[in-house]
């Protein structure tokens, strides 16, 4: 159980991550914990990392369970939505050594009562990634993202606040793939005056989320034909978002 003082601490390294855009595991804010004067083990403090999850999804992060080298019970990855875990497992050293408690790094979190939790996936290793920041032709910004739990797209709250969107923000989902000629599918504000392709076709209405989050579903892509794919273009162009198979 983690006491007030070590959560507070906990709690102040997560927001850190999360401004920082960073990937990390619950084992990694407990030991950054302990240089900012935690005093419990990992056993006792991974609970108040788990337990801002909620918070972190309205951040645009995602988590999966990954596989890490020379570790054979897999640990939470929590990383911004439109990158990839290979990036972290890739880059992983291997536990230090010297750490007190570095067994427990490797919990199942089997006692993490998040019922909202992702399908856990195993991520493989050495494989490429690069699911980064991507050029567009035209865009003022652009990134590939790829579908979380149940086949859904995480748009980035970065382009939506961009577009003018909030808490509540009514928007409006469009087949721009005309005719089926491409798959192509547009987001834009409901009440916003944009200019689209001839023969568009609008396809239904949503609100964003807490924290301006919008998760498009399966079934929305599908009526775009992109249900077959997992990364996807995602760009801006002023007050339009678009999104293409990658």
């Amino acid at each position: 159980m983690c006491d007030a003082q070590n959560e507070r601490i906990i709690q102040s390294v997560v927001t850190d991550f999360v401004a920082a855009e960073k990937q990390f595991t619950a084992f990694d804010v407990t030991t950054e914990a302990k240089k900012q004067g935690a005093t419990e083990r990992h056993r006792d403090m991974k609970n108040a990392v788990h337990a801002i999850w909620g918070d972190m999804q309205g951040q645009s992060y995602a988590r999966s369970l990954i596989n890490l080298p020379g570790i054979s019970i897999r640990p939470w990855l929590y990383y911004p939505d439109n990158t990839d875990p290979l990036d972290y497992v890739n880059a992983y050293q291997g536990a230090d050594p010297q750490a007190d408690d570095v067994d427990v790094d490797v919990d199942t979190d089997d006692d993490d009562d998040d019922s909202t939790a992702p399908i856990p996936i195993p991520i493989p290793m050495n494989t490429a990634s690069g699911r980064k920041g991507v050029q567009v032709d035209g865009a003022d910004e652009a990134r590939v993202c790829v579908t979380q739990c149940q086949g859904r797209l995480n748009i980035p709250r970065k382009f939506l606040n961009a577009i003018g969107c909030s808490t509540g923000t009514e928007v409006i989902y469009i087949d721009t793939g005309i005719g089926g000629n491409k798959r192509e599918m547009s987001i834009a504000r409901k009440n916003d005056v944009v200019t689209i392709p001839q023969n568009s076709t609008t396809m239904g209405y949503e609100k964003a989320g807490v924290r301006c989050q919008l998760r498009v579903s399966a079934s929305y892509l599908a009526l775009s034909m992109m249900d077959k794919g997992t990364e996807f273009v995602v760009s801006r162009k002023k007050n339009i978002i678009t999104i293409t198979p990658k």
